[in-house]
């Protein structure tokens, strides 16, 4: 509300909802009750929204990963920290979403693009690589920019089935959702 009364956004023709990377993930879980939050103080205004690297997808972590990152910190899958998280983070997630997926066993899975982003209605653009650099390095149990050796041809087929199976979820009725690289 401080927002909206501070810098003027009542008198706004257009307001873009983002996200990057976790904020993505966020973005995803808020953007209709954002949208309808504006609406309902004015409805001339437009609101769309962009996801920009904030497509987690739930894959299973490499089969050779190593068990530790430089921080000591355990490798968990995407699945498994979502499913932690949800019950730490007593947020509220998109409502169609916790609709469909209503048990406390599947309800995590509205944090997550592939299962979220069908439930949406505010219009979205999704920007995303395909070969995801942080989850692709997080999921073989190297650390995110550290110097990542030339990959080995089991790693490369991991790689290019990570790829191919987030450039699945990144299409709904056959229409692209956003811009890929």
């Amino acid at each position: 509300e401080d927002l909206w009364e501070l810098y003027g956004l009542q008198d706004a023709e257009l307001i873009v909802i983002s996200g990057c990377s976790a904020g993505g993930m966020g973005q995803l879980a808020n953007v209709d009750r954002l949208r309808d939050w504006i609406h309902h103080r004015n409805p001339n205004i437009v609101v769309k929204g962009l996801v920009d690297a904030g497509w987690f997808l739930d894959f299973p972590l490499y089969p050779y990963h190593g068990n530790e990152n430089s921080f000591n910190a355990p490798v968990i899958p995407v699945r498994e920290q979502m499913q932690k998280g949800y019950s730490l983070w007593k947020g509220e997630p998109d409502a169609n979403c916790v609709e469909f997926y209503h048990t406390e066993e599947e309800v995590w899975k509205c944090y997550l693009g592939q299962y979220a982003f069908h439930f949406l209605s505010t219009e979205n653009f999704y920007h995303q690589e395909l070969y995801d650099a942080w989850q692709i390095s997080y999921n073989f149990g190297m650390d995110y920019g550290s110097e990542i050796p030339p990959w080995n041809a089991t790693q490369t087929s991991y790689a290019n089935e990570f790829a191919a199976t987030l450039n699945k979820t990144l299409h709904y009725n056959g229409q692209k959702a956003g811009l890929y690289s």
